[in-house]
Formats: C-alpha cells, structure tokens, sequence
C-alpha cells in the first residue's frame, strides 16, 4: 500500500485581519515534496475565517492536489465554549469568482476574523445549513 501525505491545516497568514498576499505556494511545495518522500499528497490552506484568494489562486498553478478550504470558530450551540471546524467546500473548480462567493458567505459570519469568546461565534449547525444550500460542505473537527 502506498500512503498519502495529507494536510488540511495549513495556515498563510499569521494573523486573519492581514491576510498574507505573498505567501510562497513554491516554498510549500518543496516542503511538501521534502516529508512525503514521494508520496502523492492532497493539501489544504485554512486560514481561520477567510479564504486567501491570491494564495489559492496561484496555488492551483503549483501544487497537484488541493481542496479549497477554511478553519472555522463554531459552537455547538449557543453556550458552548467556540472550538475549531476545517471545512473543506466540494466544489468542481477553485477560480476567483467561487473564492470571492465564499469569502462573502464567510464576512457575514465572521465580520472580524479574528474572534474571542465574547464575540457571535456561529454555530456549527448554522454554518452548515449556509453551505448545504448549494451542496458544497465536507466537514471535519478538530478541537
């Protein structure tokens, strides 16, 4: 059996109000290439409550395998401590007009993308009733 080098949390930018522009898709990929000795590998960029549209954008030029995807602050409901969520969005194709659509979805949520426990943290159920409209939510959680 042959393995697979899976990451789906993998953050561009240090902080989500000032989201990296610049982040090096190639660095990554020779990161990537350096642990998966050769192994295929499917990869996603979870920057907390934001999609960085111009990373994704040039990395779909660079890497082979990648899911378009976002790590989430949520709640089970609505006195429950916030944990994180990756979702990962089924989507045919990753292009700037479906990264543009999501952002808006994820800015009516998340109007400050870097949240504390006194903020509206939405809850999971909410957030997957927004993206099952269109059938595009895979969901994973990690505490």
């Amino acid at each position: 059996m042959k393995s697979v080098f899976i990451d789906f949390h993998i953050h561009t930018s240090k902080n989500p109000e000032n989201i990296n522009s610049f982040y090096d898709i190639a660095a990554l990929k020779r990161g990537i290439e350096s642990v998966s000795d050769g192994s295929d590998y499917l990869v996603s960029l979870t920057d907390h409550n934001v999609i960085n549209k111009k990373a994704y954008l040039n990395a779909i030029n660079v890497l082979d395998n990648i899911l378009i995807g976002v790590e989430l602050h949520v709640r089970n409901y609505d006195e429950a401590p916030p944990y994180h969520c990756h979702i990962l969005f089924n989507i045919e194709a990753i292009n700037e007009s479906v990264i543009d659509e999501l952002n808006l979805k994820l800015d009516q949520l998340y109007p400050l993308k870097t949240v504390t426990k006194a903020d509206r943290i939405p809850r999971l159920e909410d957030i997957m009733n927004r993206g099952q409209n269109r059938g595009q939510v895979r969901i994973g959680v990690t505490e």
